[in-house]
């Protein structure tokens, strides 16, 4: 058989301090990409690209964010 002992759950942001910042650390890093994101890709449409309208920069940056979303759920 398994004698196995498990701790009890303790709630709290002191008591979970650790996981807490990890998560608002991970929160700030996503909104820093994807802050990136949505001012880099335009000026790279526009500049390489030669996009010039709105609606087509916003359907490139689109476009390039697709294959990503799949491959990110796969972990």
């Amino acid at each position: 058989m398994n004698n196995t002992t498990t701790k009890p759950v303790v709630l709290g942001l002191r008591e979970n301090l650790a996981q807490f910042s990890l998560l608002i650390s991970i929160n700030a890093f996503v909104g820093g990409m994807v802050g990136i994101e949505r001012i880099i890709l335009p000026l790279l449409a526009e500049q390489d690209f030669g996009l010039a309208s709105k609606s087509s920069i916003l359907s490139f940056i689109s476009h390039l964010e697709t294959p990503i979303r799949p491959a990110s759920n796969l972990s």
